[in-house]
């Protein structure tokens, strides 16, 4: 059940975004959202959704200094942050659709990697909306008639994205989609986030960090089943180059996979223009945290590495700028019935990691899909 208890104010000020537009369709999730008390209460359109180099200021450095990422700045080299978003300055940065926005409703689809997708049919559905969100390892060709092809946002954490690479390469997963028009949105979870936005737009190699180097090396198959397993938990992936030059030795070798690293132009295309990168604002994370998925997990010992998934991030974001959502691919009540993935070979289960709460996450999306807040797709499967 969704926790209207929170008072989000209670956890720390936002940046406001003053930029409320006025609402041109006339069955949008808002005005549902608006006559529906405990609804209306737990939303809050005003916190900005992307961050901008607007959003950077002296005064903004200091009030996100309380707060760890991808929450805020803390402990965040300034000149990495700054460098980053004083980038993103294109209009089309300030909104998810900017330049594409038209008039009339915007129907948005959110695109999971769930198994229950696997059969499902659900392509053309999905390619019908006008925008498709995909993240991590969205695996396309040989699945199209069950997610589509369509792709206009692509979402990810740096780390999420080269996992996904190593993970799914198997599944013909080479590259994260590039087509003409495709939006990046990136997660701030760690400082390698802003690093690698600043190389993606200025089209130059990463300079320092994890991500630092550019030699190729074939990713070992144990390594590959390694990665499938540690995709949503911390682990480290260095570029060969990084790990010879940088002189890691704190680090067990049993903890580091060394592989291929690409320029950013080999993972987002030759096209740097800053207009096809978005980053979300570290606000609208702590916002979607405390107001809809604070977790139990927060209070454990290992409750610092708690963050919403990448896909419960995508679906909030769509929420917050689309007026009608549909989600396919997400976790349901019988996710048991249904492989991990919809392009696993053999049926795997869902596995739970301590920095997602998957569970809360799964309630979540079943009390807003009953409110008629977004569609979510369920299906039943017959033995």
């Amino acid at each position: 059940m969704v926790d209207t208890s929170v008072t989000f104010q209670d956890e720390g000020k936002t940046s406001m975004n003053k930029q409320s537009k006025a609402m041109k369709c006339t069955v949008s999730l808002r005005q549902r959202i608006q006559v529906q008390p405990q609804l209306h209460s737990l939303f809050q359109f005003d916190v900005p959704v992307l961050v901008r180099s607007q959003h950077f200021s002296t005064s903004e450095w200091q009030r996100l200094q309380h707060y760890l990422p991808p929450y805020g700045w803390k402990g965040l080299p300034i000149n990495v942050v700054s460098s980053a978003l004083m980038l993103l300055n294109d209009t089309a940065n300030s909104g998810l659709f900017g330049e594409r926005l038209g008039g009339g409703c915007i129907r948005c689809a959110v695109v999971g990697n769930g198994g229950i997708l696997n059969g499902s049919r659900q392509g053309r559905a999905i390619d019908e909306h006008d925008f498709v969100f995909r993240l991590n390892g969205a695996v396309i060709k040989g699945f199209e008639e069950d997610v589509g092809t369509k792709t206009s946002f692509y979402g990810f954490t740096t780390n999420t994205m080269k996992n996904s690479l190593i993970a799914y390469r198997s599944f013909g997963f080479h590259r994260i989609p590039q087509e003409q028009g495709i939006r990046y949105i990136f997660i701030p979870s760690e400082v390698r986030d802003y690093v690698m936005l600043h190389s993606a737009i200025q089209g130059i190699p990463v300079p320092h960090g994890h991500d630092k180097g550019d030699q190729y090396t074939d990713v070992p198959p144990t390594i590959q089943i390694f990665a499938t397993i540690a995709l949503e938990v911390p682990f480290l992936v260095l570029c060969h180059r990084m790990y010879q030059q940088e002189g890691i030795v704190n680090v067990p070798k049993v903890h580091v996979v060394l592989v291929k690293c690409e320029r950013p132009w080999k993972y987002f295309g030759p096209n740097h223009l800053a207009k096809k990168f978005k980053m979300l604002h570290p606000d609208f994370i702590r916002y979607i945290k405390d107001r809809f998925l604070k977790s139990h997990l927060l209070k454990l010992a290992y409750g610092h590495v708690y963050m919403p998934s990448t896909g419960a991030l995508m679906l909030m974001t769509a929420l917050h700028a689309c007026d009608e959502v549909s989600a396919y691919g997400f976790i349901t009540d019988n996710y048991r019935a249904f492989s991990d993935h919809y392009y696993d070979r053999v049926k795997k289960p869902l596995v739970f990691y301590a920095n997602h709460d998957m569970q809360l996450e799964s309630r979540l999306w079943k009390r807003l899909h009953s409110l008629n807040v977004f569609r979510l797709y369920q299906r039943t499967v017959t033995t």
